[in-house]
């Protein structure tokens, strides 16, 4: 049997870097996919570190998404952007993923037309300030700006 590579294995380093499983644990799973093939069974690194209790199903989706993100997002500041969601006269949007977090958010980027002008970056701050104030399932949770 080949080695493994791909999508897989990605997730297992990113696992790893995220500090989530040793390089050990990963080795293990990578050892036990192995094995298996040997004796006619097919398991993925991912379902055997599902299986072996490594990672949950929830922290494997969330490896993936970040993977997703990684092959071609634009890294802006702690996040990693991934596709637009939309733009209107303020700036764009994008999904990002938080790469310390693992927290799927979107990303309001502001387009330097709207400030360069210095009443319009007070406006934007106050209206950041109302904003952070805020707390309702239907109102947009905000973490940081700048």
């Amino acid at each position: 049997m080949a080695e493994q590579s791909g999508p897989e294995i990605s997730i297992a380093k990113l696992a790893v870097e995220k500090k989530l499983v040793s390089q050990k644990q990963v080795d293990q799973c990578v050892e036990l996919v192995k094995k298996s093939a040997k004796i006619g069974l097919t398991a993925t690194v991912e379902e055997v570190m599902v299986k072996q209790g490594v990672l949950t199903e929830d922290q494997i989706q969330d490896l993936r998404d970040m993977c997703q993100m990684a092959e071609g997002g634009t890294v802006f500041g702690t996040y990693r952007l991934g596709r637009l969601i939309g733009e209107g006269g303020m700036g764009k949007v994008y999904e990002a993923v938080h790469e310390t977090m693992g927290r799927s958010v979107a990303i309001k980027v502001v387009g330097t037309k709207f400030t360069e002008d210095k009443n319009n970056t007070a406006r934007f701050y106050q209206e950041i300030r109302a904003l952070a104030k805020l707390n309702h399932p239907h109102i947009v949770t905000l973490y940081e700006f700048g």
